[in-house]
């Protein structure tokens, strides 16, 4: 085949463990990596042997995957991408659809039926996911992101050897089931990673703006536990808002607590005014 015909003939694969470990050293120096990556050569090598295992390139690894704890962490995007390019599915698509309600379908090479994953906005509030800035800014793309990933592991687990996306928090159930025959037994409930991990963050609705939308210094208290998640330059931006909106939001001193020789003078009658 050809270097036409072969999109991967020009991509730079490491053949061994040493070429894996020089390739990682250069690429956590890089800039265009996201900043919990940076210096990490452990984490970088990490991904890139992760990704060539599910016959992915060292950038597409780098895309699709993060280490949180320990275990490969991986984009809904990203599975199904590894999926649909092991053979394995006929298809994976999306069957519908809006805010409240998303439903995946995938049939599997060899199956007779076809399975579905149904996630619901009820069922991200019951796990509390809702109060998630990237749930309440876009629950339609979050709600097929865990659709998407459920259905993925359930039906290809020998694909995924057991990866997680990066928005999945607390114990999660599978919701698979058969288009044609009853819902199929849930598998164990999985200790899912705490991976509320994202190059770029949501910034609608962010906790930026309700700084700046704060009217008094309560609205400012209960932004605290949410500015203690933040980083890097949006931790440093966010604490230069939070000093002004205190500034703007303090109450005033109660006029006893002012001596009269701060008190500003009273204005002078004009002539022919009582005073």
């Amino acid at each position: 085949m050809s270097d036409e015909q072969n999109p991967r003939a020009l991509a730079i694969i490491p053949r061994n463990i040493a070429e894996c470990t020089d390739l990682a050293e250069r690429l956590a120096k890089s800039g265009l990596l996201p900043e919990k990556l940076r210096g990490k050569v452990p984490d970088v090598l990490m991904m890139i042997m992760a990704g060539q295992e599910m016959g992915l390139g060292v950038c597409a690894s780098l895309r699709n995957f993060h280490v949180i704890e320990g275990k490969p962490v991986m984009s809904a995007d990203g599975m199904v991408a590894v999926i649909l390019g092991s053979g394995k599915a006929a298809y994976f698509r999306c069957v519908s659809a809006t805010a409240e309600r998303v439903i995946y379908e995938t049939l599997r090479i060899g199956d007779d039926k076809p399975q579905q994953c149904e996630w619901t906005i009820e069922m991200a509030k019951r796990a509390a996911l809702h109060q998630k800035d990237n749930w309440r800014a876009y629950p339609r793309a979050m709600l097929a992101s865990r659709a998407r990933s459920e259905l993925a592991r359930a039906v290809y687990p020998d694909v995924l050897a057991g990866c997680y996306t990066d928005d999945e928090i607390g114990p999660s159930r599978t919701t698979v089931y058969n288009v044609a025959g009853p819902a199929a037994a849930a598998p164990p409930e999985a200790a899912v990673i705490d991976a509320e991990f994202s190059e770029e963050p949501p910034k609608a609705p962010s906790v930026l703006a309700d700084i700046d939308a704060a009217q008094t210094e309560d609205d400012l208290a209960a932004l605290v536990p949410r500015l203690s998640a933040l980083t890097g330059g949006e931790l440093k931006e966010a604490r230069d808002r939070y000093r002004a909106a205190r500034a703007r939001c303090a109450k005033p001193a109660p006029p006893e607590a002012v001596s009269p020789e701060v008190a500003e003078p009273a204005a002078e009658a004009a002539p022919g005014e009582p005073t």
